[in-house]
């Protein structure tokens, strides 16, 4: 089956102590082509004042963005970045195109998106994934940590110049510290085909990582193909052309990435 670019949105999950607007060098590109875009906040990313929730939350408020989406008849493919790969991963539950016409209902979930995004085997959780990588965050008395926005954006935004490090740096939000210890219960790169792009100068989820979680993915038989390029930890900043372009072909591959660029070395 085959999806029309109108009946296709794409939902924008950022990373932890990140806004949506993240993306905002990327929705416009993506809409010149005719294709909705649902930028989604995560809920324990915040001002640091709200009651701490956990992964779970953030993966449930997914899942009904993606059913209410797909209840009005859309395609959704979902597209995620950083530790936003978890809670978007776990949020897949029943949302599945499959899945939904099987129980007569439209719409539904066709593909995931991976930008440089954590892809964890059930049980895992940031924390497992990262080990002696993980870096020691201080956590507050509510259960929140915070980003140093002059130190974060020189290996976040590596790509970046001063100044647009400096205006990115200025969004960041609090975190809530316990999503990092929450794993992983439902596998949904298990149940659509789904992109990971390889951010190849990451340093904080370095490229040999990424190598891992993927390489963990194709040997649980997911449906998996890998795009490299050359990017910092938030490509849909730093390299939005490149991309919107990934996404674009994931989008006329009806969920699939099926440009003739792919990378599938790790096959």
């Amino acid at each position: 089956m085959t999806t029309a670019k109108q009946n296709i949105v794409f939902v924008l999950v950022p990373g932890s102590f990140s806004p949506s607007s993240f993306y905002d060098k990327t929705i416009p590109l993506l809409e010149a082509k005719g294709y909705d875009t649902y930028p989604t906040d995560l809920k324990s990313a915040n001002d640091g004042t709200r009651p701490v929730v956990s992964m779970y939350e953030d993966a449930e408020e997914i899942n009904k963005i993606i059913n209410r989406l797909a209840d009005e008849g859309k395609d959704v493919i979902l597209v995620c970045n950083s530790y936003g790969g978890i809670p978007s991963t776990e949020g897949t539950k029943g949302t599945s195109r499959a899945e939904r016409m099987s129980c007569g209902r439209s719409g539904g979930l066709i593909g995931i998106v991976y930008l440089s995004a954590f892809v964890a085997r059930i049980g895992q959780c940031v924390r497992d994934i990262m080990g002696a990588r993980m870096p020691e965050q201080e956590v507050s008395s509510n259960g929140y940590m915070s980003m140093d926005p002059e130190a974060a954006v020189n290996f976040i935004f590596a790509h970046l110049g001063p100044e647009d490090r400096t205006l990115y740096g200025r969004r960041f939000r609090n975190h809530c510290a316990r999503t990092f210890s929450d794993g992983l219960t439902y596998p949904g790169y298990m149940k659509v085909p789904s992109t990971y792009v390889l951010c190849s100068d990451d340093p904080v989820i370095p490229p040999e990582l990424q190598n891992e979680m993927i390489k963990s993915a194709l040997a649980q038989d997911a449906e998996m193909v890998v795009q490299e390029i050359y990017s910092d930890h938030c490509p849909m900043v730093t390299h939005p052309e490149e991309v919107a372009k990934i996404l674009i072909a994931v989008a006329e591959g009806d969920g699939k990435y099926t440009n003739k660029t792919q990378i599938d070395r790790f096959n």
